[in-house]
């Protein structure tokens, strides 16, 4: 799958902007503030939905405007068929329209997984050492695309959590009776158990990805490895239900008192070992970028074996922030993928690279934020100097 064209209205300092990247690789040049991250960050809400920044709708309107719009045309990659259109608007205090082919309705649960997409932005390379919600995020990015269960189980409990706290908040006011609580420890365990599963599944099978990546990046130096530490332990089975639910019982009082549901995949984490040991702890700074980077790489084939498709690839900034035989070895894996978009402030990072062709469109300062900006692409010349002007 790769986009064919992609159009901007009032998406965050794009007043107008519309662009026809390549099939391969597209380098996005520009200053830091030229709009480059909400480039991509535009192409990963058509695609999925969701901001690789976790960030809100309400943000990514443009200053002073009413809303946004994006419009993608999407070509499938393994056959010929007609181009698909989809199209996103959103007014701040209403929900986003999805519309496809200027007629179809799409909602968001029907959108995610259309268009396989991986994304890595500079807060990847914070995974291993970051906070648990970073690779709880990762995870999601990915089952949310491949598995169509795990998304409506996902979504269900993610409204019964709300739910949930909204009651326990309630509670500890004296609003509701404690019995008012019983629905939503229902509806929070018969969602929540099946998310445990399937995290517990696919960290299984990953980890043995991560690890094949990560001993040819690394020459076979270390070893890394994977583990799943729910909220919940397993197994997830009939009798989980009744465990779950005693465990509630007692930190009932804990929870009242806090407003908040103390247990569940909310609260999971993944474990990156190094060698049989906490790489957050022991492992040196190359090491934890290494470990970041086998775990983004690892997402390409396992979503292309899933879906039948190369997916999308994002990179904001990144080869600027890893060394030279980090970026050398990111970007020998991007050239087996497909439609690749890579966003930077200057070249320096790529001239090691022109084995890698690649198409190069420049954003400048200047124009951005105009009334309107097209962007246009050339080969990426050996000399800065020669790079083609927005117009």
């Amino acid at each position: 799958m790769h986009v064919k064209t992609i159009e901007l209205r009032q998406f965050r300092n794009h007043k107008r902007l519309s662009m026809a990247p390549t099939s391969g690789v597209n380098l996005i040049l520009g200053p830091n503030g030229a709009g480059k991250t909400n480039l991509i960050e535009a192409i990963a809400m058509m695609a999925t939905g969701m901001s690789p920044r976790g960030a809100e709708c309400e943000s990514m309107v443009g200053w002073g405007e009413d809303g946004f719009a994006i419009k993608a045309v999407f070509q499938s990659d393994v056959d010929a068929t007609t181009p698909v259109t989809l199209e996103m608007k959103y007014r701040p205090g209403g929900a986003r329209q999805i519309r496809e082919n200027g007629q179809t309705a799409v909602r968001l649960k029907e959108l995610i997984g259309r268009v396989p997409l991986v994304s890595f932005v500079p807060e990847d390379l914070s995974l291993v050492r970051g906070e648990p919600e970073l690779r709880r995020r990762a995870i999601n990015m990915v089952l949310l695309q491949v598995d169509a269960v795990y998304a409506e189980s996902l979504r269900r409990y993610t409204d019964a959590l709300k739910e949930r706290n909204a009651a326990l908040r309630q509670l500890s006011e004296g609003q509701i009776p404690l019995e008012a609580l019983e629905p939503w420890d229902v509806a929070l365990i018969q969602a929540g158990l099946p998310l445990c599963q399937k995290r517990a599944e696919f960290v299984a099978d990953f980890s043995t990805r991560v690890s094949q990546v990560q001993k040819r990046i690394s020459g076979g130096k270390d070893n890394v490895r994977l583990e799943y530490k729910p909220s919940f332990s397993g197994p997830w089975d009939e009798a989980a239900a009744s465990r779950w639910r005693t465990h509630m019982r007692g930190i009932r009082d804990q929870e009242v008192a806090l407003g908040m549901t103390m247990t569940g995949p909310q609260r999971d984490d993944v474990l990156f070992l190094l060698n049989e040991r906490p790489a957050k702890s022991f492992a040196s700074e190359g090491q934890l970028r290494t470990c970041a980077v086998s775990f983004k790489l690892a997402e390409i084939p396992y979503i292309q074996e899933k879906r039948g498709q190369k997916p999308i690839c994002l990179l904001d900034d990144v080869l600027s922030e890893l060394d030279e035989d980090r970026a050398e070895q990111l970007l020998r894996e991007l050239s087996q993928t497909g439609q690749c978009f890579v966003t930077m402030t200057g070249l320096e990072s790529w001239r090691r690279h022109r084995h890698l062709p690649a198409t190069l469109f420049k954003i400048d300062e200047n124009t951005v934020g105009g009334e309107t900006v097209v962007l246009t692409g050339s080969p990426a010349p050996h000399d800065e100097s020669l790079l083609v002007q927005t117009h």
